[in-house]
């Protein structure tokens, strides 16, 4: 393949281990197991679009001079070679010796700085120069994908997190097997980030700590946390960070939108990760305001807690989706889309009134509600189910794929997001990859998120209010007066991989809880 990359000659991979280290804009990538239509596809495209061609060749041809060019890698070997040697010195008790016996016949008491130093040697520790190790947890979905938004966000992240190209840390996925903390092989072997070949023959191949390991608790922890107790206490023998993500209170802001006992629950788990973490690690800045006030409200925290944040990505783009509707066909033009888990915070019964109106007005705006059932909403479900427009002008859909969701994403109108709170708003992104219009609720989150690049509604003015605002959006929408959100800044999950790992690895970038001012 590099003498392919070399010569400028696009390649075509299927995407496992073997080829995790090569960025998508460098090796056209496939399914692991791909189909002959998706090979045929990915050359006809290249067939056909000879700019896009062109660019994999440059690109090919610029990464092999720059990362395999045969004197820049004799230069790597040869530095790292003489850093070894001169690292290795250092752990020789001859080196020592050699360095203190000049002194020793200046000491005044020659024989006591000799036993002194003698003693010194004998107790110098054994010193292993390698890489420190970020765990990451996917306990939760090692065991279980159940296509949450937080597992999407591991699947998503520890892939990409795998091939940064890192000199100071390695990141392997751990989970959590019969109380202790294991390598998650079979899982990322799934996820085609390892070969069957590298699964450990052990049935529990056990993490051991160092001092400089940090132990990121990724997943949906709160189920399970306290098993985690003993590993904390082992982490903490070996100085090893521990690390909770937070990805909101919610529960705690807005308890009546959550199942009964729900803000009890989960206040026992952020109490527990407060007492137990070092740091806490936030998907947005307003989160991490939350989590820091909520902490000084109540007194909570371990001693020099640190509390930060990073930015979701996205990589639904253009270049990734079909042209072909026949995904979408059922769905006529033009529609705005609602993307998320059908609970009550995420106000799709409020949307759907505001559409209600929208059509006795005959307005022609259809409604697209992307996401499976959550909970509290039974009601809502039967409304839609049984409701006069449904597969007219309202439309639903449970259960689709990435590709499918990046087709309503491309061929809406715009995306309606009224939620009446959120950790980040990951629709948000997913839809300024499309370019498409944002119509959401004025929460603070989205302002950090999403900036001027959309058109915010206060949910309190109620449906007619709201729907006199799309009427007046929407005429803007066709007269091209509503900004493109292609402009937005936006990460792919690369560059959030890349944050989240430089958060991890920065002493800066970090809310004290001391100093902390909301």
């Amino acid at each position: 393949m590099m003498d392919c990359l070399t010569h400028g000659v696009p390649v075509i991979v299927n995407n496992d281990a073997s080829y995790k280290d090569y960025p998508d804009d460098v090796v056209i990538k496939l399914s692991s197991d791909p189909s002959i239509e998706e090979v045929a596809s990915a050359l006809r495209t290249l067939y056909d679009d000879r700019q896009k061609l062109s660019g994999y060749s440059l690109r090919g041809k610029d990464y092999i001079e720059r990362h395999h060019n045969p004197f820049v890698c004799a230069a790597q070997y040869a530095v790292t070679i003489n850093e070894f040697i001169e690292r290795h010195l250092f752990t020789k008790k001859s080196y020592w010796a050699e360095v203190f016996a000049p002194y020793f016949s200046s000491c005044s008491e020659p024989e006591l700085a000799i036993s002194y130093a003698q003693k010194w040697l004998q107790e110098l520790p054994s010193i292993e120069y390698k890489r420190s190790r970020i765990f990451i947890d996917v306990s939760h979905i090692a065991k279980q994908d159940f296509k949450t938004g937080i597992q999407r966000v591991v699947r998503s992240l520890v892939p990409n997190l795998y091939s940064l190209e890192n000199a100071q840390v390695d990141v392997l996925a751990v989970e959590l097997k019969e109380g202790k903390l294991c390598v998650a092989d079979q899982w990322l072997h799934s996820q085609g980030l390892i070969l069957k070949e590298e699964i450990s023959d052990s049935h529990i191949n056990q993490v051991i700590f160092d001092p400089g390991d940090q132990l990121v608790m990724l997943d949906s922890s709160w189920e399970r946390y306290k098993e985690f107790y003993p590993v904390f206490v082992e982490a903490r023998k070996h100085s090893v960070t521990i690390v909770t993500v937070v990805y909101d209170i919610l529960p705690i802001q807005l308890p009546n939108d959550f199942i009964p006992g729900g803000k009890a629950w989960f206040e026992n788990w952020l109490k527990e990760a407060l007492s137990q973490s070092d740091k806490l690690l936030c998907i947005s800045k307003a989160t991490a305001d939350a989590v820091l006030s909520y902490a000084k409200q109540y007194k909570l925290g371990r001693e020099n807690l640190q509390v930060g944040y990073w930015h979701l990505g996205s990589d639904f783009n253009q270049e990734k989706i079909s042209d072909q509707r026949n995904t979408i066909e059922s769905v006529p033009f033009p529609y705005l889309l609602m993307v998320g888990t059908i609970e009550p915070r995420k106000s799709h019964r409020l949307a759907l009134q505001v559409m209600e109106i929208l059509w006795n007005k005959g307005v022609d705006l259809n409604l697209c509600i992307v996401g499976k059932k959550g909970w509290e909403v039974e009601d809502l479900m039967k409304r839609i189910q049984s409701h006069p427009m449904l597969d007219k002008k309202l439309f639903y859909s449970e259960n689709i794929s990435d590709m499918e969701l990046a087709s309503f994403y491309k061929h809406s109108q715009g995306l309606l997001f009224f939620s009446k709170g959120e950790g980040f708003g990951l629709p948000l992104i997913e839809a300024a990859n499309f370019g498409i219009p944002i119509i959401c609720s004025d929460i603070s989150v989205f302002h950090e998120i999403v900036g001027d690049f959309a058109t915010y509604v206060n949910l309190d003015d109620g449906p007619e209010t709201i729907a006199l605002q799309l009427v007046e959006w929407w005429e803007k929408c066709q007269n091209g007066e509503v900004p493109s959100t292609f402009e937005m800044t936006k990460l792919s999950w690369n560059q959030s991989a890349s944050s989240f790992l430089e958060q991890l690895q920065t002493t800066n970038n970090w809310f004290s809880l001391r100093s902390y001012n909301r």
